[in-house]
């Protein structure tokens, strides 16, 4: 119908050649997301046991702080404030130095043949893992923190296993 009604002859190997590019797409687009999904995973795993460790560090400190008077809240805002400073601050650094990286892949041309960058910070799923990794630190910490002051000020102090 094609050769006949606009003289366009079109190959099968074409077609099946697109095919299989819209199947890589797909697996290549799953891929990114799942690997996505385990590294943000690991940021969580990683603060858990930061934060625990830490915990049994100061455990003595936390007891007579709130045999003193102060709340679990208070607690667990001033900690979920720390952490979310040093965070962001990090997550700051990163997007600076991949902005450098950026320009620095622009200035030395690397690009693929059809022009599209290799990376890109302007990328929404960029600005989206951004978001993700403080959310997903606030919760880690203010969970965490909670279920670690539950115990008494008497338990902290002299470090007593529930």
């Amino acid at each position: 119908w094609a050769k006949k009604s606009f003289d366009v002859r079109i190959d099968m190997s074409q077609i099946e050649a697109k095919n299989n590019f819209r199947t890589f797409n797909i697996l290549t687009t799953i891929m990114c997301f799942t690997i996505a999904i385990i590294a943000l995973l690991l940021i969580g795993i990683f603060l858990w046991f930061l934060i625990d460790s830490h915990f049994r560090e100061i455990s003595k400190n936390l007891g007579t702080i709130m045999a003193f008077g102060l709340s679990n809240k208070a607690i667990c805002e001033i900690y979920l404030r720390i952490f979310l400073k040093i965070i962001l601050l990090s997550l700051g650094c990163v997007v600076v130095v991949l902005g450098l990286g950026e320009i620095f892949c622009d200035i030395c041309g690397y690009t693929r043949e059809n022009q599209y960058k290799y990376f890109s910070l302007l990328d929404l799923w960029v600005w989206i893992t951004i978001l993700v990794v403080p959310i997903l630190s606030a919760v880690v910490v203010y969970f965490s923190m909670k279920s670690k002051l539950k115990a008494t000020p008497g338990d902290l102090i002299f470090e007593r296993k529930k």
